[in-house]
């Protein structure tokens, strides 16, 4: 019998970090080591992006083979079951890392833990108090449906992604009107096809994280969308973000932001140039790489668990 692996999600409004934990249960699914397992709040909002088919009615940690929580999961698990029960701890910001946030006490809780950058990694494994491994994969993100379009279908001069920040986005746009041209500007949610699909029109996007992520997937995605993008630093966006070589990384202000949009329109060449390198830097990003290393640790995790397949 393959054992269970249980997630669990108080799903309230999308964000990103819900998305990574839906893209861990299509890995665990596709492993064929664990069967995944969901708990949702009654809360949680009906649309969302997790598989309906895996919902289970009650949350019973203690019953499960194993467990994967991310976030503010933990107060729902009853204290000391993870030294029953194997715990994986999906981190995907630096915060919780910092001694105010309610996250830190957590960290002395035994679980094999996965960070989604070195940057979160190396925050958490700072304080001395993470009790059990600390793996680093960095997250992924799924190209096939941002690599259709070309430079030459692109109805969008410039894509400004502002949920984070919309004072920002607006303030930008209008310093970019103020140079003749016009912006689109997402600050609110859209469904993520109509997301992706502006991605795949847009021949330059500002993407403008909070000033400290732990990742940051949009500016990847709309590197992998062959956007030429621009992204202020945010930590967690170093590994690929990388200023004049995937991107235009200006401080965090209207002015700035749109001379580097500016700058592209201007500079064609440079905006082809910096597009392609940061659409190859998303290949190294793929969703296939973040599985793959995720299955090596369910494999040794269900080796712990069924000794006799570690000998098969």
């Amino acid at each position: 019998m393959i054992p269970t692996l249980l997630f669990f999600r108080d799903y309230r409004t999308f964000q990103g970090g819900h998305l990574k934990v839906a893209d861990y249960i299509a890995h665990t699914r596709s492993s064929g080591l664990f069967t995944p397992q969901l708990f949702m709040t009654p809360a949680s909002l009906r649309v969302s992006p997790f598989p309906r088919d895996i919902l289970v009615r009650r949350w019973n940690p203690s019953r499960a083979d194993a467990l994967f929580v991310a976030g503010m999961d933990w107060p729902h698990l009853p204290i000391g079951v993870e030294d029953r029960v194997p715990v994986i701890n999906l981190i995907q910001h630096p915060r919780h890392a910092l001694p105010d946030d309610p996250r830190a006490a957590f960290l002395t809780r035994r679980a094999t833990r996965i960070c989604v950058s070195k940057e979160v990694s190396e925050a958490i494994r700072r304080t001395g108090r993470t009790n059990g491994p600390i793996h680093t994969i960095p997250a992924g993100v799924n190209g096939a449906p941002l690599s259709s379009s070309s430079v030459q279908e692109r109805s969008i001069p410039v894509l400004i992604c502002g949920l984070k920040n919309p004072a920002l986005a607006r303030g930008t746009a209008q310093a970019l009107l103020d140079h003749g041209v016009n912006a689109t500007v997402l600050t609110a949610p859209l469904p993520r096809t109509d997301y992706l699909r502006l991605l795949t029109q847009a021949r330059i996007a500002i993407t403008l994280p909070d000033a400290v992520e732990g990742f940051y997937l949009p500016a990847l995605e709309a590197m992998a969308a062959g956007c030429a993008v621009i992204c202020p630093d945010a930590l967690g966006n170093r590994s690929f973000c990388r200023h004049g070589e995937t991107c235009l990384m200006p401080e965090a202000t209207p002015w700035a932001l749109a001379q580097a949009a500016l700058r592209l329109i201007a500079d064609q060449a440079f905006a082809r140039n910096l597009s392609s390198a940061g659409r190859q830097e998303a290949q190294r990003f793929s969703l296939e790489a973040e599985r793959a290393a995720f299955l090596r640790l369910l494999h040794d995790l269900r080796c712990a668990i069924s000794p006799a397949l570690a000998r098969a």
